[in-house]
């Protein structure tokens, strides 16, 4: 945008011409010289139709659709009236944006202290206050659990020479958890018109790139074996007590079978095995029989039993009438669940009842 002002006949109307020059006054060979008017090396635009007032007075402005920087700026003006055309007006210098990155590429502080927070340096003049943006674009740390940070960074109106003009606006956030170092990864974007994103300290790169480390400060977490070792049950079994058992028909009570479990250690999960009646034997089930069992009786030998743990199953014998001798009833274990196995050697289990009329 260039703007300007006019003084000239009252009431008249003006074509304004605006030139650049690499100069802003040369005589034959080139050379600057001391004056502050000069020619116009090259046209760029008219400002058309600016028309004094009473006083003789105009502005004027109007848009350059090329890159003037460091170039010098003059005009001329031209009565449209009577083509009468002004000498050139002082020239003006189309200031240099200053250059402005991150002063160093990496930074960190304590969780709990939150300083050596970023800084931007800048190298050049700044007419007027100007803004650039700080974006976050990474990082493993996260916003608002662990910092907060406004976008928008004022750089003061001054000169600078590769000195530090401001500090980002971010707040680290002290949250008490133990948890790994965390890193925000930043990004400088939409410098103001009187900045450009460069070279500030011209050591040859421009940084326009920091990574913070937020470093965790609030100890260690660790795991550890609550034991150095322990032990499981890789070849558990279950039996019965014995091969055999007796009880008189007329007992009654309720004749107990006992099963047994072998086990090195405790059991890491439930065993449980079923007691079931063969119905091979001599013995006749059920009501009115030689006697009643629920066949098949579920035991449950339960996670943190340990070896020599018994579980009992109960038959009921029947007294009846008859002279018919002793007779049998068969038990057998079957289907077993869990970290174990049947002794296969004892997975029989024969119940002789004994005749009371004999």
């Amino acid at each position: 945008m260039i703007e300007g002002t006019l003084n000239s006949d009252a009431g008249t109307d003006f074509d304004i011409e605006v030139f650049s020059n690499t100069v802003c006054n040369g005589d034959t060979a080139g050379a600057p010289q001391a004056e502050t008017y000069g020619e116009g090396e090259i046209y760029r635009i008219t400002a058309n139709n600016v028309i004094t007032d009473g006083s003789g007075n105009a502005t004027f402005n109007t848009n350059i659709p090329a890159n003037l920087t460091g170039l010098y700026i003059t005009a001329t003006t031209i009565n449209t009236t009577t083509d009468d055309t002004s000498e050139f007006c002082a020239c003006v210098q189309v200031a240099v944006p200053a250059t402005i990155e991150f002063e160093l590429a990496t930074a960190s502080d304590q969780e709990a202290n939150g300083g050596n927070i970023p800084q931007l340096i800048v190298n050049g003049t700044l007419t007027t206050d100007q803004t650039i943006e700080v974006n976050v674009t990474g990082g493993t740390a996260a916003t608002p659990a662990d910092f907060n940070n406004i976008v928008t960074v004022t750089i003061p109106a001054g000169t600078y020479a590769a000195a530090v003009a401001a500090t980002i606006n971010l707040t680290i956030v002290d949250d008490g958890f133990v948890e790994p170092d965390e890193t925000i990864d930043f990004q400088l974007v939409n410098p103001g018109t009187g900045l450009t994103i460069g070279d500030a300290d011209s050591d040859s790169t421009t940084q326009n790139t920091h990574t913070y480390t937020i470093l965790n400060d609030d100890g260690s977490a660790s795991v550890q074996f609550v034991a150095a070792n322990s032990a499981v049950a890789e070849n558990a079994s279950v039996q019965f007590v014995a091969a055999n058992s007796a009880v008189a028909e007329n007992a009654g009570a309720p004749h107990s079978i006992s099963v047994q479990l072998n086990t090195a250690a405790a059991l890491g999960a439930d065993v449980t095995v079923q007691v079931v009646d063969l119905l091979s034997g001599t013995a006749t089930q059920g009501a009115g029989n030689d006697y009643t069992y629920v066949s098949p009786t579920v035991v449950t030998f339960a996670a943190g039993s340990v070896n020599g743990a018994t579980q009992s199953v109960n038959l009921n014998p029947l007294d009846d009438p008859l002279v018919e001798g002793t007779e049998t009833v068969n038990l057998q274990l079957q289907n077993v669940t869990g970290p174990a196995t049947i002794l296969a050697t004892d997975e029989d289990h024969r119940v002789d009842i004994t005749d009371d009329e004999a």
